[in-house]
């Protein structure tokens, strides 16, 4: 079984592409690329980040030249590929640390919503629970009411078919409203809330942002002049 220590490392973040190069990144076709030896030149890390700021990485144990694919296997415990997997994170840390910026949440539409909603209604995610710390939720602060809450969940939760993370964002819609939007793609009943007054949306993508935007507005007006039922 595999596991992304970079997925994990890099998680809630985006690249700021003109700090790779100072750092020491080379400028490729479809991207960067990033090579650095370790453990006493027993080991070369390869970091690749392509236009989009997706990365991939890569471990090669250069006696021969083969990739190490122990450090990303669940099985392998020994003290001597834990070595190797620290000091292999310690290095993709500080390139995050040096070429990265925090985001509050995992999806780029996640982040575009967010930085939209600090410009229009000044108010910045509250992240509530200790054990969720990837739930944040927006107040009105007309009444401390909610009117928005991003979460990251698995799929299944929404629809017994599929798998994976996912990120949504739960919105406070008139009934008739909510009833019309669940027949569209993207919209679920909604995920810990009143189903009758909320609804859930994917943020992947599926819901344009400009419609997304409009879906908080509504949430945003909702919140301010009706009582909370959800």
């Amino acid at each position: 079984m595999k596991m992304k220590l970079e997925q994990d490392i890099f998680k809630r973040t985006s690249v700021i592409f003109d700090q790779l190069e100072p750092y020491g990144f080379h400028r490729e076709e479809n991207g960067y690329s990033y090579e650095v030896t370790f453990m006493n030149d027993a080991f070369q890390a390869v970091i690749m980040i392509d236009l989009k700021g997706n990365i991939i990485g890569k471990v090669y144990e250069l006696e021969t030249e083969e990739e190490y694919t122990n450090i990303y296997v669940i099985t392998q415990t020994g003290a001597f590929v834990s070595k190797v997997c620290t000091a292999y994170e310690q290095i993709l840390i500080d390139i995050r640390n040096h070429c990265f910026e925090k985001n509050y949440f995992i999806s780029p539409q996640a982040n575009r919503i967010t930085k939209w909603i600090e410009t229009t209604y000044h108010d910045e995610p509250e992240f509530l629970w200790k054990k969720y710390p990837g739930y944040g939720i927006f107040r009105n602060q007309k009444n401390g009411k909610w009117y928005g809450a991003i979460m990251n969940i698995d799929f299944s939760k929404l629809d017994s078919k599929k798998t994976g993370e996912v990120e949504i964002i739960d919105l406070k819609l008139e009934e008739e409203k909510v009833k019309c939007y669940l027949k569209e793609n993207g919209f679920y009943p909604a995920y810990h809330m009143n189903k009758k007054n909320w609804i859930t949306v994917l943020l992947d993508g599926t819901v344009a942002d400009e419609k997304m935007i409009s879906l908080i507005e509504e949430s945003y007006l909702n919140t301010g002049r009706t009582r909370q039922t959800g």
